[in-house]
């Protein structure tokens, strides 16, 4: 139990971090991006399109230029106002980013590695382990995201399932949820998510049932 929570406690400080360079480069890929398409109107249009060519900025460049150190202070202020705007998207980013509502599911039954190995194939796989424990098991984690954020209530979440490849069975799944990024109203909770993963697996038929045998290995 230990050992899974501390697995538990790994994941999800991994999304964290993914998350946080995550919005660190969308950023800075809004910055790059916005920077570009300046430079290039400007490349385009020449001078004649700039302001400083206007009748009613004529007064203002001269009180700029007749100034010493006027644009200087400018300069710094433009600076300071991007920067603080910039500093707030990006605490407003890692808020939402945090209220993770992380659900462990004790799935313990056999699948049909067959149709587990379809069902995953329908998934972005993002990560996938495997080890070799002592007792000869052949224990495998794969994780991936979520494609439609609207099945699972405005948000996405990580899922990552465990099982054992020689006996086919399924220890357990992990359900990594941000109630904060979700739709305020069509959030799911914990016990709705639970649902909802166990009936995609069984519409998967990713369990075998009762009186049935397990799908062979390829």
């Amino acid at each position: 139990q230990e050992f899974v929570e501390r697995n538990t406690k790994k994941l999800i400080e991994l999304q964290d971090s993914s998350q946080h360079g995550a919005f660190t480069l969308e950023i800075l890929q809004f910055l790059l991006a916005g920077t570009l398409a300046f430079d290039l109107l400007d490349r385009i249009t020449g001078n004649n399109w700039s302001v400083t060519s206007q009748t009613w900025m004529t007064s203002f460049n001269q009180a700029i230029l007749y100034r010493p150190t006027a644009w200087f202070f400018i300069s710094l202020l433009t600076w300071g106002l991007m920067f603080v705007a910039v500093l707030f998207f990006m605490r407003w980013r890692l808020i939402t980013a945090k209220g993770v509502l992380t659900l462990q599911l004790d799935v313990e039954k056999v699948i049909d590695f067959v149709k587990l190995q379809a069902f995953l194939k329908t998934k972005r796989v993002e990560e996938e382990k495997h080890s070799h424990e002592s007792l000869g098991n052949h224990m495998v984690k794969i994780r991936w995201r979520e494609d439609d954020k609207r099945d699972w209530g405005g948000f996405a979440p990580w899922i990552e399932i465990e099982y054992d490849v020689k006996t086919n069975f399924c220890e357990r799944v992990t359900i990594l949820y941000n109630k904060r990024q979700a739709h305020k109203v069509l959030a799911f909770n914990a016990e709705e998510l639970r649902q909802k993963m166990m009936e995609d697996l069984r519409k998967a038929e990713v369990f075998v049932e009762d009186g049935s045998s397990a799908g062979g290995k390829k």
